[in-house]
């Protein structure tokens, strides 16, 4: 049947009887007219070990570096004790992963189809690729890292206004201890540190949420002495100043106008990459107020 030659013909473009690869990729598209020809075929090539790209290793990423680096070792790579069967390629399988999972893109920035073998193709860089280039990706991928990176500056700006509360939090105008003895990383922060055992003849266990009860055995202790129940709770000395909250209010000023313009922004950003990306929609005509006797498309 046709079927059975075009399968016959796929298989044997395939194996790589025919020597020039353009030319077996023209005959694999008239085989396979729904575009996924080539996908089916190469499979069958990487499925038998054969690699396809050969990329050097400047352009591999750094998982697929690793693996051919321990792939030599048993440990990592064991092999069937039977000769007859063959041992999977993972170099194959890295290939096939790179070139058809993994979004890759053209010497001109364009985006690349899954197994491109007519142009030379590369892996999209992720500290170097622009966000125009991420254009064609569509309007929510593009606006999804503009507006990471524009949050990033924000965050990045209301650190930079809070270095005065934290230089405050760190010195010992504020704990006397100047917070020892905690991580380093939470040094800065309002943890304070200079706490003290005093008395408080009116505080009871009952004072304290009952949905946390372990804040009893923390800050709360009993004794009796000549029969007479003493109570104490452990009390913070840090003194928080008024500038510390002006700086805390500024901030909370920026950040809210910083999100307000943020979202204007985000608007015109929609706005410009819907329109440097060609969609269906760009096309298309909404009819809102049609007859109720519209049903023949032919009209």
């Amino acid at each position: 049947s046709s079927v059975k030659k075009e399968v016959e013909f796929s298989e044997d473009v395939a194996s790589g009887k025919d020597e020039d690869r353009l030319e077996r990729n023209t005959k694999l598209q008239k085989v396979h007219s729904k575009g996924s020809y080539l996908q089916a075929v190469l499979s069958r090539r990487h499925q038998g070990g054969q690699l396809v790209f050969n990329d050097p290793p400047s352009e591999m990423t750094w998982g697929r570096r690793i693996a051919r680096a321990l792939s030599k070792y048993e440990w990592y790579m064991p092999k069937d004790p039977d000769p007859t069967i063959p041992n999977p390629n993972l170099e194959a399988a890295w290939e096939y992963f790179e070139h058809y999972t993994l979004p890759r893109q053209q010497a001109n920035g364009e985006k690349a189809e899954a197994g491109e073998e007519k142009v030379p193709t590369k892996l999209y860089n992720v500290f170097r690729t622009p966000l125009s280039e991420l254009s064609e990706w569509g309007v929510g991928i593009n606006l999804y890292f503009w507006t990471l990176k524009s949050l990033s500056v924000i965050l990045f700006i209301a650190g930079l206004i809070n270095i005065p509360n934290i230089l405050y939090f760190s010195s010992d105008d504020y704990s006397a201890e100047e917070q020892g003895g905690i991580k380093t990383l939470l040094q800065g922060s309002s943890i304070c540190t200079d706490q003290r055992w005093v008395a408080c003849p009116s505080c009871s266990k009952d004072m304290w949420d009952e949905n946390d009860r372990s804040l009893v055995y923390e800050r709360y202790a009993s004794v009796t002495v000549e029969g007479e129940d003493l109570n104490f709770i452990l009390r913070n000395f840090c003194e928080i100043d008024e500038r510390t909250g002006y700086v805390a209010l500024a901030t909370l000023i920026y950040i809210f106008v910083a999100i307000y313009v943020l979202g204007i922004y985000i608007i015109r950003k929609e706005i410009e990459c819907d329109v440097e990306e060609q969609t269906a929609s760009d096309y298309s005509i909404e009819v809102e107020n049609p007859p109720d006797d519209a049903k023949d498309p032919d009209e």
